[in-house]
């Protein structure tokens, strides 16, 4: 990791040390989780989104580590769905579309992402097919 000081002024200092207080995380932590929420924003060409409030440390770290998908890439899967949906026509069966759907190419898990998370989420998205 690396280390550099930093010259603020003390009103700044303060307001900072408040709201890594009110999130029940450290200074340190508070400054990196806001700094890289800005520069990932900058470099992806992206609005950042408000902080959600009352975050664990556990959760502030998560997020500090998440990756924001660049707005280019959410608009060429939003057109590749909409093809699909117009592909398959407004009077598609779930049988239609699940036979689309299982012939796409699947992708590759996050090599970070635990085993368990993978199932929790496959058990997930089978309940909710089952209640819709």
């Amino acid at each position: 990791m690396g280390r550099f000081t930093l010259r603020m002024p003390k009103t700044l200092h303060n307001t900072l040390e408040i709201l890594a207080k009110d999130e029940g995380i450290s200074l340190n932590q508070y400054i990196v989780y806001t700094l890289t929420q800005k520069v990932t924003a900058e470099t992806l060409d992206i609005e950042p989104k408000e902080k959600p409030k009352g975050l664990t440390p556990e959760q502030m770290e998560f997020l500090s580590n998440v990756e924001l998908t660049p707005s280019k890439q959410i608009k060429e899967q939003q057109a590749a769905y909409e093809a699909m949906l117009s592909r398959l026509g407004p009077k598609a069966t779930d049988e239609e579309v699940e036979r689309y759907l299982s012939e796409r190419e699947q992708g590759e898990p996050e090599a970070e992402l635990e085993p368990e998370a993978i199932i929790r989420l496959k058990e997930r998205i089978a309940q909710v097919k089952q209640s819709a």
